[in-house]
């Protein structure tokens, strides 16, 4: 569906997603610098402000459709703000930006991760060397695809 004649209802899950997380933010940051839930017109605000995010994605959306999903919402934004207020959330936590990792932390990580695969693998070796192959042991045995098998035994039909 083209850009200019989308709805609300016509945006993909993600994307009402981050709308839905940016309007509990929004929420949760007025409740902490308030410690209430918003009246009708602080609502209004809220909305309108979001509102703008939703019109960019999708045209056709009118405002009070719009409002009606962000008041159905609110009925269940209280109950969770204060549970992540019990966990500990404060507005200082919901304001900080995300540390992003420098190219030397990434190069870090990468050669861990690069050595627990090494020796995870040195670690299988051994387990296999231990364990005593038995032809009765067909786990190890390779499989062999009807095709080749074919090609071998040509006279015998692979079933």
């Amino acid at each position: 569906m083209q850009r200019n004649d989308r709805s609300y209802k016509d945006l993909k899950q993600k994307q009402k997603s981050a709308i839905a997380d940016k309007t509990y933010k929004m929420h949760l940051k007025f409740y902490l610098e308030n410690q209430r839930m918003p009246d009708a017109t602080e609502m209004n605000d809220i909305c309108k402000s979001l509102f703008t995010a939703v019109q960019s994605l999708a045209p056709k959306t009118e405002y009070e459709e719009f409002y009606k999903i962000v008041e159905k919402r609110e009925k269940s934004y209280e109950e969770r703000i204060l549970r992540d207020i019990q966990n500990g959330i404060i507005i200082e936590t919901l304001m900080a930006k995300k540390h992003k990792k420098t190219p030397e932390e990434k190069a870090a990580v990468a050669k861990q991760k690069k050595q627990q695969r090494r020796a995870r693998r040195k670690q299988e070796i051994i387990w296999l060397k231990k364990k005593s192959c038995k032809m009765t042991d067909f786990s190890l045995l390779p499989v062999i695809p009807p095709e080749v098998h074919r090609m071998v035994s040509p006279g015998r039909k692979w079933v």
